[in-house]
C-alpha cells in the first residue's frame, strides 16, 4: 500500500486521489489558482514544498506513477501509460511536468453518478522517484482535522458528476463538477469534525495547492 494511503485521511475514506485535466494544448506557471486544459499539459516554473522527511539534495526525475481509483490501480513508468515524451522532474526547487494523451480504461467512479455512464478515466495519484524512496503528490491542507487534496485524471469524453454517499461511521461522501476531455483536476476534501468528504472534478485549481514531496516509509 503506498504511502499516500496512509498520509491522507480522505484516500482511506473514498479510496480515490485524483488530480485532472481538459481539452486543448496548455501551458501555465504557478500552482494554486491556474486553470488547465488538453490532451497535453506543460507546465514549468511551479514551487514545490518538501516535507521534514526530504533532504533538499534528494530530489530527481519522478518517473513513476501510483494510481488507485475504484476498479482501477496502476503502477508504471510514465512513458509506459502516457503517450509523447512525459516528463516530471524538479530543478533548483521548480516542478517540470509535461503529459501527453491516454488511453483510459477506469470505469468505477466509486459510487458517484456520472452522465454519461459509459466515461473511461485514467487517474495519477502519486509520482515516484526511479528508486521509489520519494514521492510527490498536490496537497493544500494535511495533518489535521480538515484534508484538502488533489489528483490529475483524464476521461475520454465530457460528463458530469453528483451524488452523495453514506461511507460508514457517520460519514457521508458528495460529489460534483464538470470533467472535459482529456486532462482535469479532482480536488479531495475530508472534514473529521463534521464528517463529510467531497469529490469535486473542475479544470481550474484552487489557491494553496503545492506540489509537496514525502519520503516513503518502508
Amino acid at each position: 500500500m503506498k504511502n499516500t494511503i496512509k498520509l491522507l485521511g480522505i484516500i482511506a475514506l473514498a479510496a480515490v486521489i485524483g488530480f485532472s485535466f481538459a481539452a486543448c494544448n496548455n501551458s501555465t506557471n504557478g500552482d494554486g489558482g491556474t486553470t488547465i486544459g488538453g490532451t497535453t499539459v506543460f507546465q514549468e516554473g511551479i514551487s514545490v514544498r518538501f516535507d521534514s522527511s526530504v533532504p533538499t539534495d534528494e530530489r530527481t526525475g519522478f518517473n513513476k506513477l501510483f494510481t488507485k481509483y475504484g476498479n482501477m490501480e496502476t503502477t508504471g513508468t510514465l512513458n509506459s501509460k502516457i503517450s509523447g515524451s512525459p516528463n516530471v522532474e524538479i530543478q533548483n526547487g521548480k516542478l517540470i511536468m509535461e503529459l501527453g494523451l491516454v488511453i483510459p480504461e477506469g470505469t468505477d467512479f466509486i459510487g458517484a453518478t456520472v452522465v454519461p455512464s459509459d466515461v473511461k478515466f485514467f487517474q495519477i495519484g502519486e509520482f515516484y522517484t526511479d528508486d521509489e524512496q520519494y514521492f510527490m503528490t498536490l496537497l493544500k491542507n494535511y495533518g489535521g482535522a480538515v484534508w484538502e487534496a488533489a489528483a490529475l485524471i483524464y476521461v475520454d469524453k465530457n460528463a458530469t458528476m453528483s451524488g452523495s454517499i453514506p461511507t460508514g461511521e457517520g460519514w457521508t461522501l458528495t460529489f460534483s463538477g464538470s470533467l472535459k476531455t482529456g486532462w482535469n483536476y479532482m480536488l479531495f476534501t475530508e472534514n473529521e469534525n463534521t464528517k463529510k468528504a467531497t469529490v469535486k472534478a473542475t479544470q481550474k485549481l484552487p489557491s494553496g495547492y503545492k506540489w509537496t514531496v514525502f519520503k516513503e516509509d518502508d
